[in-house]
């Protein structure tokens, strides 16, 4: 997997709105080797949220 630019451009990232699209788009983290971040919205509040298992093992934690 090739490091992505900062900021990463908008086409490089996947749109997991939907339970349907939100599923595809964990699995291909799971296949890609990759952390799995989802930013989700409630009204005005956003919410950043990483899912480092799908990195598979080996990988480092985000937790200490």
């Amino acid at each position: 997997m090739q490091p992505l630019p900062v900021p990463c451009p908008a086409h490089l990232i996947p749109d997991a709105s939907g339970t349907d699209a939100f599923h595809q788009t964990y699995r291909q983290a799971i296949a890609d080797g990759a952390v799995f971040i989802a930013i989700e919205t409630d009204g005005p509040h956003w919410t950043v949220k990483a899912d480092t298992l799908t990195a598979g093992p080996g990988q480092p934690s985000t937790t200490p």
